[in-house]
């Protein structure tokens, strides 16, 4: 079984109440980078990737995340449900 799908089960067994998903940028093993977009796809819910800062409204099911680009950061605006890939800073 493959991260991906490990976590997928845990998110659906919590009665609907999990609406978001904090993962690291990367793993040890192979580097790629790709099991938080890979769990967004499965659970068919949003992605942020590479987030440095997170402000999140309950009240409006949203979260603004800031994510570290050359330059500077960037602030993209993201309904819940949502998974988040952090950046290593």
């Amino acid at each position: 079984m493959d991260t991906g799908s490990a976590v997928e089960g845990v998110a659906y067994q919590d009665n609907g109440y999990l609406d978001l998903v904090i993962m690291g940028k990367q793993a040890i093993d192979d580097d790629l980078g790709v099991t938080g977009q890979m769990l967004a796809g499965l659970l068919g819910w949003g992605q942020a990737t590479f987030a440095s800062k997170l402000d999140i409204n309950d009240a409006k099911k949203e979260v603004v995340v800031t994510r570290e680009i050359d330059g500077g950061g960037e602030e993209i605006r993201c309904k819940l449900p949502l998974v988040v890939t952090t950046d290593l800073r």
